[in-house]
């Protein structure tokens, strides 16, 4: 969750507000997985043992990358499981490349946002502020048994518009359909370039806040994947399910990320692994900076459920950390009271660096 607070106590209750309106989100949002999970008789997803779960688990995503803070790039491979339950054998299967959409100016994000430039003030877009996701290889990872697929097509598709210089939609064929009710499992190996910081994603300096960054599975609807291009008025749609994510940075470098840091490793080469997982959430963000400083508080009310609190604060704003806390606190005691607890184990807040294009946006826990 990102919120920058004005200098002015004026501006005080405003900023509390969008605070408590964003954990009201955060709320009704696990209040709606719950209740799905419980219409459908809490099954279980096969992708996890102990049900019931707040959320149906379709999907478990397990991704490790590492980021090249000089290049701006992120690089690694995530390993994707997905459930069909569509009712009906699927043979292809869609993808987002969210960051396509910042690859350059024939994108049809960048078409539709003509009217408010990505980068204000620049007449001459440098090379290094465009971003992009590169699918470097798709493949079926299977075990002995008779299914067996392989991957025979891969292409970009634009189901929106005719434009076909947009990447922001990959698809892919299979030489077989995967029978309803069963499970695939996905290795895709990628790179993303991120933008110069537009849009709550991106770099400004050596802050980077790493949103819509791997390649995401859409989701089928009615026997036909709802996987959209990427719209400058849109928002995001995906599954619930696991999300298991280590990414490597350097050791200076301060972090946070979806979820609950299980593991932190120094691998004695100047850059350190951290491991994050959530389960029951539809997507995943990090950030990391140098210049972070990491403040860490218990919320504890009772009888609602205890919260972790992690604020990653910018040394120039390092006065505002009661502020920022007080916030947080007021918006889980309030919102947990009138509309339902909080449904997660931790909630982590960034400053965002000055002119990043990162602020006022949430993510799952953050």
């Amino acid at each position: 969750m990102l919120i920058s607070f004005n200098y002015s106590q004026n501006h005080w209750i405003r900023w509390a507000r969008w605070v408590f309106f964003l954990a009201f989100l955060c709320t009704l949002a696990g209040a709606k997985v719950l209740a799905s999970s419980q219409e459908a008789g809490q099954e279980d997803s096969g992708l996890g043992e102990d049900p019931p779960h707040l959320s149906d688990r379709i999907l478990h995503y397990r991704i490790e990358v590492g980021l090249d803070p000089l290049e701006k790039k992120v690089t690694g491979h995530e390993i994707l499981t997905w459930r069909n339950q569509s009712g009906q054998a699927l043979q292809d299967f869609c993808f987002h490349l969210y960051l396509n959409a910042f690859r350059n100016n024939r994108s049809t994000f960048v078409r539709e946002s003509s009217s408010r430039p990505l980068w204000d003030g620049i007449e001459e877009i440098p090379d290094d502020y465009w971003g992009y996701t590169n699918v470097e290889s798709i493949q079926v990872m299977s075990d002995e048994g008779s299914f067996r697929p392989q991957v025979i097509k891969r292409e970009y598709i634009h189901p929106d518009d005719d434009n076909e210089m947009d990447r922001s939609v990959l698809r892919i064929e299979l030489d077989q359909p995967l029978p309803a009710g069963e499970v695939i499992e996905f290795r895709i190996d990628f790179e993303s370039k991120l933008p110069k910081g537009t849009r709550r994603t991106g770099w400004a300096e050596d802050y980077f806040f790493v949103a819509q960054w791997f390649p995401k599975i859409g989701v089928v609807q009615e026997g036909q994947w709802n996987c959209h291009q990427y719209h400058q008025s849109t928002e995001y749609f995906s599954d619930f399910g696991v999300y298991d994510v280590s990414f490597t940075v350097p050791t200076h470098f301060v972090v946070g990320a979806t979820g609950k840091r299980v593991d932190q490793r120094d691998n004695g080469d100047g850059t350190t692994t951290y491991r994050y997982l959530q389960e029951d959430v539809h997507d995943f963000a990090w950030t990391a900076s140098p210049r972070f400083l990491e403040r860490e508080r218990r919320f504890s009310h009772p009888p609602l459920p205890e919260v972790d609190m992690t604020l990653l604060l910018l040394p120039e704003h390092r006065h505002l950390e009661e502020r920022y806390f007080t916030a947080i606190q007021h918006a889980l005691h309030y919102y947990g009271t009138w509309f339902g607890p909080y449904p997660y184990e931790t909630i982590t807040v960034v400053d965002p660096a000055y002119r990043s294009g990162s602020g006022g946006m949430e993510y799952p826990t953050f």
